[in-house]
């Protein structure tokens, strides 16, 4: 059975609430990292920005859909 548009924007809505702490998590431990004095060329902070990058990528996708839902949803 196939979602409903208003059904899919609450899905990505909350997908997009479910992701936005990891996305800061990342975001503070790699800024930990750095303050810690690791060179940005370490394999732990080239490790944990990949995993930054990948989940940032994830939320951009997520919200692109989620806005042209709701774009579809309003006209």
């Amino acid at each position: 059975m196939e979602l409903t548009k208003k059904e899919k924007i609450f899905a990505l809505s909350s997908a997009l609430k479910r992701i936005k702490p990891e996305i800061e998590a990342k975001r503070e431990l790699l800024e930990s990292l750095y303050e810690q004095g690791i060179p940005l060329s370490a394999e732990e902070i080239v490790s944990e920005n990949r995993g930054f990058s990948r989940l940032s990528l994830q939320f951009i996708r997520l919200e692109t859909r989620y806005l042209e839902l709701l774009e579809e949803w309003y006209l």
